[in-house]
C-alpha cells in the first residue's frame, strides 16, 4: 500500500497535485454583490446536481446520494456535472474533484451538505462510513495526483472546531493530505455555494449583512483561527 507522509504536504499551495493541475478556487460575494442570473448560475442550476438537504431522504437514496434522514447529511454521487447546495446555516460541505484516470480533459467530483449536530453526533458511524466510500470512489476514478478537497461553510458556534476536524481526518485516512478550509465560518445567516465543475471554481455566496470569516486555511490552524476571529 502506498503510504502518505501527510505532514508533509500544504495544500495551500498545492502539494499535494500535480504540476499543472488546477486547485478549486473560491469567488466569494454576497447576494448584492453577484448577479445570481448571469448565465454561470443559471448553467449550474438549470444542469448542475441539486444537493438538497431538505429533501425526503427515500427519494435521496433512489438517485444513488447518501443519507441518513430528513437533514441529517447529504452526499452526492460523482460524475462530471455541475454541483450546487443552498442553505448553509451551520452546515458544512465538502467539495471533491479530480481528473478523469481515463479522459484527462474530464473531472470527476461530488458535493456534500451536513449538519453538525447529525455527523458529529447521532449519525456520525453512518457518516464517516458513507464519505470514505465516496472519497475511495472518487479515489478509484482519479488520477493520482489531481483530486482536490476544500470545506466550506459553517457559523461560529462550538461544534464547528469538530467539524472541521472530523471531516479533514476522514479526507485524510483517504488521500494522506488534509484538506483547505477555503472559506471560513460566518456569524449568522446562510451561505448557498455553485461548484462549476469543469472549471473547479466554487461560487460562495454570503449573508449580505453580518460577519463573515473569508480567509483561506488549512484544516489543522483552524483552533488558532477561531481564537482570532473572536478577538474581532
Amino acid at each position: 500500500m502506498e503510504q502518505f507522509e501527510s505532514e508533509s504536504v500544504n495544500t495551500l499551495k498545492s502539494e499535494h497535485l500535480n504540476e499543472g493541475v488546477k486547485p478549486i478556487i473560491a469567488c466569494v460575494g454576497t447576494s448584492k454583490e453577484y448577479d445570481l442570473e448571469t448565465v454561470e448560475f443559471l448553467d449550474i442550476k438549470r444542469y448542475g446536481f441539486n444537493v438538497d438537504f431538505k429533501a425526503d431522504s427515500r427519494e435521496l437514496r433512489s438517485r444513488g446520494l447518501r443519507n441518513a434522514g430528513k437533514e441529517t447529511y447529504v452526499i452526492s454521487t460523482i460524475d462530471s456535472r455541475p454541483k450546487f447546495t443552498e442553505g448553509l446555516f451551520e452546515c458544512t460541505s465538502l467539495v471533491a474533484v479530480g481528473t478523469d484516470a481515463e479522459d484527462a480533459r474530464s473531472n470527476f467530483s461530488f458535493l456534500t451538505h451536513q449538519v453538525p449536530g447529525s455527523f458529529l453526533i447521532l449519525n456520525k458511524p453512518d457518516f464517516i462510513s458513507d464519505l470514505k466510500d465516496r472519497l475511495n470512489e472518487l479515489k478509484g476514478a482519479c488520477a493520482p495526483g489531481t483530486v482536490d478537497i476544500v470545506i466550506v461553510g459553517g457559523q461560529i458556534y462550538e461544534m464547528y472546531e469538530g467539524s472541521i476536524k472530523l471531516l479533514s481526518s476522514v479526507v485524510e485516512d483517504v488521500f494522506g493530505f488534509t484538506p483547505t478550509v477555503i472559506v471560513g465560518p460566518k456569524g449568522t445567516g446562510r451561505d448557498d455555494v455553485y461548484f462549476d465543475n469543469n472549471d473547479r471554481r466554487l461560487y460562495v455566496i454570503r449573508p449580505d449583512a453580518g460577519r463573515a470569516f473569508n480567509d483561506s486555511f488549512s484544516a489543522e490552524e483552524t483552533p488558532d483561527k477561531i481564537k482570532e476571529w473572536r478577538k474581532k
